[in-house]
């Protein structure tokens, strides 16, 4: 979807019939058998790295995290499509179909991070729930900040449904850009100097 956009793209996953998949429907495409925690690029390779429904199936997500932190150019931008923290939060086997097709779940434990194992599409694999801070915490730890350019983020979100990505797509911090250590001491200075 991206290369018709003139975008050059790589695809990773460590599982090989979604690899086989990817492969099928776009033959022309790179698609590579890899992990996120261990990406096998240099430093400052992209432009732009989407984690498109990934982190909540990453064991080690700082790992990850540090990996795309890594491969991005400078000036590059991370791109992350996460599940809702509160969808991961639900316990699946409170899962009840009301009248009218709407479904109720039951959260407890939002700020508890857990894992349950989970099928999709005949491959088991680890869901993790996480709250949104454990996310940001880490993106932090990278020197990745939220963007404050809205010409690029309005850019892909008019690119977004012609890829596909529906209103079932939470980002969890629009977009991601390295931080000016700089800037954050300033910025903390001022939020302190506010406080106190």
């Amino acid at each position: 979807m991206l290369q018709q956009e003139g975008l050059t793209t790589i695809g990773i996953d460590p599982t090989l019939p979604l690899l086989d998949a990817a492969r099928a429907r776009d033959p022309q495409g790179d698609y590579r058998e890899a992990r996120a925690e261990d990406l096998p690029f240099e430093d400052a390779s992209f432009d732009l790295v989407i984690s498109y429904f990934t982190l909540i199936d990453i064991d080690d997500m700082h790992a990850a995290i540090a990996e795309m932190a890594r491969v991005l150019k400078p000036g590059g931008h991370l791109l992350i499509a996460n599940l809702n923290n509160f969808n991961t939060a639900a316990d699946p086997d409170t899962r009840e179909k009301l009248p009218g097709g709407a479904v109720r779940i039951t959260i407890d434990n939002y700020l508890e991070p857990r894992a349950d194992w989970v099928s999709w599409a005949g491959i088991r694999i680890r869901n993790h729930h996480r709250p949104l801070a454990h996310y940001m915490q880490a993106l932090l730890a990278q020197g990745l900040a939220p963007d404050a350019r809205r010409p690029l983020m309005d850019s892909l979100r008019q690119l977004a449904p012609r890829l596909g990505l529906g209103s079932m797509v939470v980002l969890v911090s629009d977009f991601l850009s390295p931080l000016d250590p700089s800037s954050l001491v300033a910025l903390l200075g001022q939020r302190a100097g506010a406080l106190g």
